[in-house]
């Protein structure tokens, strides 16, 4: 009752199928799950926030983004 998908972090992700079955096609995952913070910075410009607050946000440890992720594992 698992699959194994494709995931930019995770090796060899496995997560559960879909819990039916369809006869003539069958539900695939076709990708993983987003990574954490991969839409952060969007939303907040949305809700308002200019890069500079996010820029603050981010260096005050108050929110991640995948960027800052990559960045602090070089």
């Amino acid at each position: 009752m698992w699959t194994e998908v494709n995931h930019d972090k995770i090796e060899n992700l496995e997560l559960p199928r879909l819990p039916f079955h369809l006869s003539v096609s069958p539900p695939e995952l076709m990708q993983g799950p987003p990574a954490l913070g991969s839409s952060t910075s969007a939303i907040l410009k949305k809700l308002g926030y200019s890069t500079d607050q996010l820029n603050e946000l981010i260096e005050r440890g108050v929110i991640q983004t995948h960027v800052n992720q990559l960045n602090a594992k070089q």
